[in-house]
């Protein structure tokens, strides 16, 4: 099931609250595509505060982190994972 609420998104239990955008949509545009991936994929391994970090990117935490479903401050496996699985699936439209 995919919501927006106000900057809280929920998708199949993973929650962003990077701004109100659908998660995965790391640049914006509405659409989770190629260009998401590309952005990950060049903030992969980064950590806040880092020269290739992206907020954007840090879509989940670690499943072993207090809060697994908010950003833990690196772009990771687990926010690879998250893109993979919305990935293709439209954004729905802003409220």
């Amino acid at each position: 099931m995919l919501a927006i609420l106000f900057c809280l998104v929920n998708v199949g239990g993973f929650v962003n609250v990077m701004g109100a955008h659908c998660i995965g949509d790391i640049n914006g545009d509405g659409y989770r595509d190629r260009y998401d991936y590309g952005l990950l994929a060049l903030a992969y391994g980064s950590v806040m505060g880092s020269p290739r970090w992206n907020p954007a990117a840090d879509l989940v935490g670690d499943p072993t982190d207090f809060d697994p479903y908010l950003p833990d401050g690196d772009v990771d496996r687990y926010d690879f994972g998250v893109l993979a699985q919305v990935y293709g699936v439209p954004c729905p439209p802003p409220p």
